[in-house]
């Protein structure tokens, strides 16, 4: 293993970096071009957040993965819940899919993963998105359970890829 291998897997914690990225596109080209809402934010396990550790995308999540959510509407509406088959569906063609997501007041930017479905109730515009809190303090600061603490204006564009970690499972 090099050297350089080595030290990237230490600062990223093994698992995502180790990933492929595949080509990868959404159905019907939904969330073409760069898209702008409020960025909010989520934990992984919290009573508070409605989660339980489990991901959208059937995957065990926390707060340290690079994974946001989109409108669960627009990926298709589905759940294991209400309808297993479309959900299997749904999952397999937008879990992963990488994007590049930026705070327009801090000027920082990271790629990111779906890997998540935002409930429809907390959208509040079309390309609003839900940050796990590990990466939305790495984007804006750390909103230290400031739920009002949000990234107006929150910039995102697919890449054209998908991260294979966080593939629906």
């Amino acid at each position: 293993m090099r050297f350089d291998t080595v030290f990237l897997i230490a600062l990223t914690g093994a698992g995502a970096a180790l990933a492929d990225l595949v080509p990868a596109q959404p159905p019907n080209n939904n969330f073409g071009g760069t898209q702008s809402g409020i960025g909010s934010w989520f934990r992984a396990n919290n009573a508070q957040d409605h989660t339980n550790g489990k991901s959208w995308c059937g995957f065990a999540y926390y707060d340290t993965d690079p994974v946001f959510a989109p409108s669960l509407k627009a990926m298709g509406g589905a759940t294991w819940n209400s309808n297993p088959t479309q959900w299997e569906q749904d999952t397999a063609a937008w879990c992963g899919l990488e994007a590049e997501v930026t705070d327009p007041t801090t000027g920082n930017s990271m790629k990111m993963y779906i890997g998540d479905a935002f409930d429809e109730t907390y959208v509040r515009t079309p390309g609003s998105i839900d940050i796990m809190v590990d990466a939305f303090s790495t984007l804006h600061g750390n909103p230290n359970g400031n739920k009002d603490d949000v990234i107006q204006g929150v910039q995102w564009k697919l890449t054209g890829n998908r991260n294979t970690y966080y593939a629906a499972q």
